[in-house]
This record gives C-alpha cells, structure tokens and sequence, in this order.
C-alpha cells in the first residue's frame, strides 16, 4: 500500500495510485503538507487594507473575503525607476520554514508561489493597464515580465538550495480564464508568456519538483 508521498507521485505520473489523492484541508484531511515561505500574499483580511511585498494593495468590503488589488504601485510607467523590487535574497523570506516540515512524514510536501507571473504584473500595472501594453508598450511590460520571472526562479532556487530533496512540488497560481475563453487572444499568450513560463517550470524541473498550476 502507497503512503500518501507515493499515492500522490503515482497518480501525477501515471503510474497506477492505489487511491484518489485528497487535499480536503478544510476538513483536515490531505495527502499534502504544505511548506510555505513568508510571502505576504492578500495580506491580514481582518484589516480593510493591506500591502504585499510588491507594494500592491488589497482592499477588502465588511462581508469577509481575501480582497482586491485597488491600488497598483506601477498603475503610472513614470513610477517604474524608483520602483522598490522586492528582494529574493531577504532572509526574512524563509525564517521558520524549517519549522513547518513538522509532521510531515509519508506525505507530499509541498511549497507555493502566489501570483506568478499574469497576476502578478496586473496587480502591479492594473488590469486595463495590463491588457493595453500587451499591444502599446511591449519593450516596459517584457521588461517588467522579466523582472518577475527573475524574481520566481530566484525564490524557486533559493528554496530548492536551503532543502534539497525535502520537497515535491509547487503551486502556483494565475487565473487566465473568462467563462467563455482565454483572456487575450492565444496567439498572443504563445508570444508572450508562453516562454516565461517555460523559465520558471524549467527551474522547477531543475530542483526535481512536480509542477501545479492553478487556473481559473
């Protein structure tokens, strides 16, 4: 009988799982542990406004949710050289994850990267913003998209350096879809994103850790 570790490795590579692999966390029952850095992510949904390590802040209603970009440090190309990037190397970025593989045994352990690339840089310019420089301002947004990549390989690389072989894999997310279809047109997200992704997958790859994408 496969652990939880090895359910789950067989059913991502098809390898015959004695069993559906579970990540009900909500009811405390998962094949998964989680081991995450200290990224800011929404930030403290008690408080109505917070930022991220970007600077982007999410705002949040009374009715209790995880809130909304409303305010986009780069929303003006002007603010773009005094930019404050965050900084992969902060030790602060990874004090106490050692602590978190705790109870982990048998299991998948997993780590995570929150808005990686499309979110991440519509967060920063604002979403109209974003879609217009797809088209009008291609050199500053490919420059920013860069940015943002270098920052995920680093945080990816990082990681796989301070525990070797301990993890998995990792969960991303970017939510690309409508209830109709792709966001921009697919010859555009080839053009554009499609090696960027590529980048960060393969640095993955490289530390030996199963890639999942979530996607709305």
């Amino acid at each position: 009988m496969k652990n939880s570790r090895e359910n789950i490795i067989a059913a991502i590579e098809f390898d015959t799982p004695d069993r559906l692999p579970l990540t009900f966390d909500a009811f405390n029952v998962s094949d998964v542990h989680n081991v995450s850095w200290n990224q800011i992510g929404t930030g403290d949904h008690k408080q109505s406004l917070t930022f991220d390590e970007w600077n982007c802040g999410w705002s949040r209603s009374d009715v209790k949710n995880m809130g909304l970009v409303t305010e986009h440090p780069l929303e003006d190309w002007e603010k773009l050289d005094s930019f404050q990037w965050p900084d992969p190397d902060n030790p602060d970025f990874y004090k106490g994850m050692n602590d978190r593989f705790e109870n982990s045994d048998n299991k998948y352990i997993m780590t995570s990267l929150f808005m990686v690339l499309f979110e991440r840089l519509h967060s920063l310019r604002g979403f109209e913003n974003l879609l217009s420089d797809l088209y009008l301002e291609k050199e500053k947004i490919a420059e920013l998209a860069d940015r943002v990549v270098e920052f995920d390989i680093k945080i990816i690389e990082n990681i796989a350096a301070l525990f070797p072989d301990k993890i998995d894999g990792i969960m991303f997310s970017d939510d690309w879809g409508t209830e109709q279809n792709l966001i921009i047109n697919p010859e555009l997200w080839a053009e554009f994103f499609h090696h960027r992704y590529s980048k960060i997958f393969s640095a993955c790859k490289k530390a030996g850790w199963h890639v999942w994408l979530h996607s709305c």
